[in-house]
């Protein structure tokens, strides 16, 4: 009967939509809804009543609004009364309900309440869209006053709704029901009130700054706090597009939200009302983490915001472009120099400070490239990015605060992003720039010496390497000196000294000058004597500053900061002395000033691979500048050659003195006679003392030899030397009263040089080779100069061979090379004479071969004859048979070879060696063939079988006594060396 009835109501609800029974037409929901009651009371169910309770609700709500859409009420506004009505009625008779069923009509309402809520909310969103669409296009949106797309129903019904639910909800959300209404119904007021829309964005801004201020309050729990920050953001969102309706707007909203970020910022800073002091005292408490977050984003929202401000309200009052990039970026400066107490004093605000202000700077740095701002791209991006560097170094070495909740990342990865954004823009155009000064004067080497050139002179007229967008100007100066500065403090931060910052700034440093020289116009060559000068001296004081080469500990970690100097410094004098190529003297002083640095560093250098590297610059520089000043002269080449290697010789002589230099031998007693400075005082040895010496020597006279004070006891003998430019050496002990030795004034003492000494010898004579054989190429065409130069270096050789202390195989190998130099000599005089006797080349190599095999043979008796005297040997007699074997009519030679041939048997025999018995015999064996085939023809055939036969008959007589001789010969031969 229930169901029938349900059916038949449903039925009459639809059906009936017209007529004076409209009103009714949600009745008969309410006679379907009476069935799950009779349910749950038949089942006598607490949870069944309590589920109808819900179903009776919900369905009382939709008759009562089925009813009011029937009238000319306003729908939205009624149905929003209605849910305010029945959330009062549930609220009001609750109490009287059994407690399991009591939650059933609550649970209702809060499904009805909750739709409208659902859908109210959407509607104020709607209208937050709608406002801030109107504020489009920026600076020029329509500024009439409207309402729409809604009336004044929605913000009603949003009131009423909060209303219901506040009414229906648990005490401890009322608070966040509360604030969702405030801030849905100002979203929903442009839809009731035609406000304008700086009213729109004034109250926004307003409502937001207030939850932000409350979330940032002390004593708030974070329940609470939390909507409140949360719900302030899309609140100060909708302000700011509404404020882009025009500039002065959007300066006003930018403007508040840097009051409003300094309020929050200030506010989180208060702290709770601490308790009453005990006996022992209270201590203040601590500011909780959530309050740090919402001031350190208060304070990072007011950062961000300055510079809007500062460029908005310039373009409202329109300033030009150029001057508005300008005032924003000494806004930034003048911004981070104004938080640098502030993040001292609140070290958890730091990490959104500095978050904020690399997000500044690389705003700022990459604004010029926008269109139609007219500044130079170059020097913003490197100011902002020395911004950026002070941001990171300013959170680098301070630790992050255990108590909050931010670290210190937060603020240093934005800062490195911003860097390397902004390093690469200030590279772009940086490296242009470094690169013209750099690579333009290469083309010179094509018109080299063709006359001094106009104006600056970095390339010729005609045929630059410099594209047009390579601009040398006052920006690309600008941009390298920040830049400089940028790497000043690199430098600094990495080691914490002066020494270290200027290292690391001084390749931009020059190529700062270098610019900024061209984009002034300095006349030729001010720009490559100051290039060439820059790239001498870089290299120069690597080589001679105090401890160069030595791996320094800091907050780096180990390096040798000097050496990169080197390249750069050969960059730089490269440019340089291509850039003097247009004159002649300017080619001259450019290499006497090469020579001069790397004699210098070679002379001077601290460490030996400086010392190296500077002997090696030296000769090469002397060799250069002899050579090009004998081409300036208009002499020939061959001239030119004999110069070159005069210079080689004189590398060779330098490399003999340093050679020389022997270390200081323990055991020597530094003496002089008397009055010759200051000698010191001698003591006693004491007990346990058997020596005491001190290793300086010195010419007499000379200087403070330092004092030998008295060995205390248990101390042997104690001695030290200490290496230097100019043989600074201290000898010390442990003990007490033991004196010194130290020897600083020029020409006291003699250097101690060990294995690095010696290795520079070895270069520098390298060097004299290599010199000596371009000189050697000079000579090209030219023979008899050419055995000249072959000749003279044969007996410089020669001469570096005679050296005393030299060792042996040095020696022998330093001969044999000046023998090989004079025999090379020796051919070129024979091919210069048109000499075609074969013997007049291979007799002086033969000569030399066996001189030096029996030299060595001298030195080394065990050495085998094949090595001692077959080269020479071989170089005698093997071209002379090669001869008289392919060529006929040559008695004399076949006759003077086998006369040689039987020589070095008898020699060899006489010797006992090997070489020289097994060779000559060959070549005489063969001698003898070529002979009997020469006289093949000539006799007749029966001579030549006599005698075959004869000799065979010979051999079958003596057969046994021939093959003991022939053992013997074997054995013999076989003994000799």
């Amino acid at each position: 009967m229930a169901g029938l009835a349900s059916a038949l109501c449903g039925t009459l609800a639809v059906v009936t939509t017209d007529g004076p029974l409209a009103v009714l037409a949600g009745g008969p929901l309410l006679v379907a809804a009476l069935l799950p009651i009779a349910g749950a009371v038949r089942l006598r169910s607490t949870a069944a009543g309590a589920g109808a309770a819900v179903v009776f609700v919900v369905v009382l709500a939709v008759a009562l609004v089925r009813a009011a859409a029937e009238t000319s009420w306003p729908l939205l506004g009624s149905a929003a009364g209605i849910v305010v009505l029945l959330a009062t009625a549930i609220a009001a008779t609750a109490r009287w309900l059994p407690a399991g069923i009591r939650v059933g009509p609550r649970a209702g309402g809060l499904v009805v309440a909750g739709a409208l809520a659902v859908l109210t909310g959407a509607m104020a969103l709607v209208v937050a869209a709608a406002v801030a669409l109107r504020s489009q296009p920026a600076w020029r949106a329509e500024l009439a006053a409207r309402s729409g797309p809604f009336d004044w129903q929605l913000p009603v019904a949003l009131v009423l709704v909060a209303v219901a639910l506040v009414l229906l909800g648990r005490r401890r959300d009322r608070s966040l029901i509360l604030l969702a209404g405030a801030v849905c119904t100002l979203l929903a007021a442009p839809a009731a009130l035609a406000l304008p829309w700086w009213v729109v964005s004034a109250l926004d801004l307003g409502l937001a700054g207030a939850l932000a201020l409350a979330a940032a309050g002390p004593g708030r729990p974070f329940r609470s706090a939390l909507p409140m920050a949360v719900a302030a953001v899309p609140l100060a969102g909708h302000a700011v597009l509404v404020g882009l309706a025009r500039p002065t707007g959007a300066a006003a909203v930018f403007g508040g939200l840097v009051l409003c970020g300094g309020a929050v910022a200030l506010t989180a800073l208060r702290r709770a009302a601490a308790p009453a002091p005990g006996p022992e005292g209270a201590a203040t408490p601590p500011i909780p983490a959530f309050r740090r977050v919402v001031g350190g984003t208060g304070l990072a929202v007011a950062v961000l915001a300055v510079p809007g401000t500062v460029l908005l309200g310039l373009f409202a009052a329109d300033v030009p472009p150029w001057w508005q990039a300008r005032a924003v970026l000494a806004s930034a400066v003048l911004l981070a120099a104004g938080l640098v107490p502030v993040r001292r004093a609140v070290p958890h605000y730091q990490p959104y400070a500095n978050a904020a202000l690399a997000t500044v700077a690389l705003a700022v740095g990459l604004a010029p490239g926008l269109p139609g701002v007219g500044e130079p791209a170059g020097p913003y991006a490197a100011g902002a990015l020395l911004l950026s560097l002070g941001v990171w170094l300013s959170g680098r070495g301070r630790p992050a605060d255990s108590t909050s909740g931010a670290g210190r990342p937060i603020g240093g990865v934005p800062a490195l992003v911003s860097g390397a954004v902004l390093f690469v823009r200030a590279a772009v155009v940086a490296v242009p720039a470094v690169l013209t000064v750099l690579v333009a004067p290469y083309d010179w080497l094509g018109r080299i010496w063709s006359g001094p050139p106009a104006g600056v002179g970095l390339h010729p007229a005609g045929i630059g390497v410099a594209p047009a967008g390579w601009r040398l100007d006052a920006a690309a100066t600008l941009t390298l000196l920040l830049l400089t500065v940028a790497a000043a403090v690199v430098g600094w931060a990495r080691r914490h000294t002066v020494r270290a910052a200027a290292l690391v700034a001084a390749p931009l440093a020059v190529s700062t000058a270098l610019v900024g020289l061209v984009a002034a116009g300095a006349p030729w060559p001010t720009v490559p004597v100051s290039s060439l000068v820059a790239g001498v001296a870089g290299p120069l004081a690597a080589a001679l500053r105090r401890g160069a080469g030595r791996r320094q500990p800091g907050p780096g970690g180990p390096g040798r900061p000097e050496v990169w100097l080197v390249p750069v410094g050969v960059a730089f004098g490269a440019a340089g002395l291509a850039g003097l190529l247009p004159t002649r003297p300017g080619t001259l002083a450019g290499l006497a000033l090469v020579g001069a640095a790397g004699l210098t560093a070679g002379a001077l250098g601290r460490t030996p691979a400086a010392r190296v590297a500077g002997w090696l610059t030296g000769v090469a520089g002397a060799a250069a500048l002899a050579g090009t000043a004998t081409v300036a002269a208009d002499l020939p080449l061959r001239i030119t050659a004999l110069v070159v290697l005069g210079v080689a010789a004189l590398a060779l002589a330098g490399s003999t003195l340093l050679a020389g230099w022997r270390p200081l031998r323990a055991g020597t007693v530094a003496e002089g006679p008397p009055g010759a400075g200051s000698a010191g005082s001698a003591g006693s040895a004491g007990k346990g003392a058997p020596r005491a010496r001190l290793a300086a020597e010195g010419p007499p006279g000379a200087g403070s030899a330092g004092s030998a004070g008295s060995v205390g006891e248990g101390a042997p003998w104690a001695r030290s030397v200490a290496e230097g430019p100019l043989a600074a050496g201290s000898v010390g002990e442990e003990s007490s009263g033991a004196g010194s030795v130290g020897v600083g004034a020029p020409g006291v003492g003699a250097r101690a040089v060990g294995p690095a000494r010696r290795a520079e010898a070895i270069a520098v004579e390298a060097a004299s080779h290599t010199t000596a054989g371009i000189a050697l190429l000079l000579t090209a065409g030219e023979i008899r100069y050419a055995a000249a130069v072959c000749t003279l270096w044969g007996v410089a050789l020669g001469l570096r061979a005679l050296r005393p202390a030299e060792p042996m195989a040095h020696r022998w190998a330093r001969a044999a090379a000046a023998g090989g130099a004079e025999l090379v000599a020796t051919w070129l005089l024979l091919a210069s004479v048109r000499v075609a006797l074969v013997e007049a080349y291979t007799l002086p190599a033969a000569v030399l071969g066996l001189l030096a095999g029996w030299l060595a043979l001298r030195a080394r008796p065990a050495l085998n004859s094949w090595l001692a005297y077959g080269p020479g040997l071989g170089a005698a007699l093997l071209p002379s048979l090669v001869s008289v074997i392919v060529a006929a009519d040559q008695p004399w030679r076949r006759l003077l070879l086998g006369a040689g041939a039987l020589l070095a048997v008898l020699a060899g025999a006489r010797w006992r060696r090997q070489a020289p018995v097994l060779l000559g015999g060959a070549v005489l064996a063969v001698l003898a063939l070529r002979e009997m085939v020469d006289v093949w023809d000539r006799l007749p055939r029966w001579i030549f079988l006599a005698v075959g036969g004869f000799a065979l008959i010979g051999l079958a007589m003596t057969y046994e006594r021939r093959r003991r001789d022939l053992h013997r010969l074997r054995s013999a031969v076989n003994r000799m060396n």
